[in-house]
């Protein structure tokens, strides 16, 4: 929901549709040097994309020869470069190793194209000469619609996975539909659906579920080009990540094409 912040949607670019993303392409193509100001407005999808475009950006620049031309200056809402604070820890000696500069407690009011800043509720303000943004997110209009849930996010039960409230009882919600305060990411998704199907099965071979989701999320973190480390937390542990590598790069890179290979049913 770019249209949240005054003067993003018609100021910034981001990857979050084919569309957005080829123009990100194009005018990061373009690019011939000045300050990249990267913004985050929450909640948003992925915690991991902030930091993932940011360094992504900053090798892409290097192979074009622009490094020497160019400020990378990282905004964040609050008071660290992440929200999970063991990916806060690691990114931050990363950001400094490369010359990446970075601003905490900054929430987006406003962008001023005409002069080309971005201001921030605190007070702020970033001049840029490329804007990346990662938008605002928000659930789906249709639920919070017909009253579902506030912001387009079902009240769900941390657990079970039920919606919570008296219609809830045979409704199972997961992934990006819940209000749970997890990850908005592909993984949550899959070991959400894990839970559920072992639930469904069990209440009807015996009348009672047999399963509880502890939260478990696993996201892999781009550290640029061809280095890459993974976050692994559940409710009780939180992220541990470790130096990015080569090797975890290429199996990202072959877990993608193995994951939508199996979907397609080509596995």
């Amino acid at each position: 929901m770019p249209e949240n912040i005054p003067g993003l949607k018609e100021n910034s670019v981001n990857c979050y549709t084919a569309e957005n993303a080829v123009e990100y392409y194009k005018q990061l193509s373009d690019f011939k040097g000045g300050r990249i100001v990267i913004t985050v407005g929450l909640p948003h999808k992925c915690p991991m994309i902030p930091l993932e475009v940011t360094f992504a950006m900053h090798d892409f620049i290097k192979d074009r020869g622009l490094l020497d031309k160019t400020e990378f200056y990282y905004t964040y809402p609050i008071g660290r470069v992440h929200s999970l604070e063991n990916v806060a820890k690691w990114a931050a000696p990363e950001f400094d190793a490369k010359g990446i500069k970075y601003e905490t407690l900054f929430n987006m009011k406003e962008v001023d194209g005409k002069n080309a800043c971005v201001r921030s509720e605190e007070g702020g303000e970033v001049k840029y000469d490329l804007l990346v943004a990662v938008p605002p997110h928000k659930g789906q209009e249709v639920i919070e619609k017909n009253g579902l849930g506030e912001n387009g996010w079902i009240p769900t039960n941390r657990n079970s996975l039920h919606m919570e409230g008296e219609h809830g009882k045979n409704v199972i919600v997961l992934g990006d539909t819940t209000n749970l305060p997890i990850s908005k990411a592909g993984s949550t998704a899959h070991f959400e659906a894990e839970t559920a199907a072992e639930n469904v099965a069990a209440v009807i071979k015996m009348g009672r579920p047999v399963k509880a989701y502890d939260g478990k999320v696993f996201c892999f973190i781009e550290a640029g080009k061809d280095r890459a480390t993974y976050a692994m937390f559940n409710y009780q542990n939180p992220p541990q990540p470790k130096a990015p590598t080569g090797a975890v790069h290429a199996f990202k890179m072959a877990y993608n094409k193995l994951y939508w290979a199996t979907a397609r049913g080509l596995l």
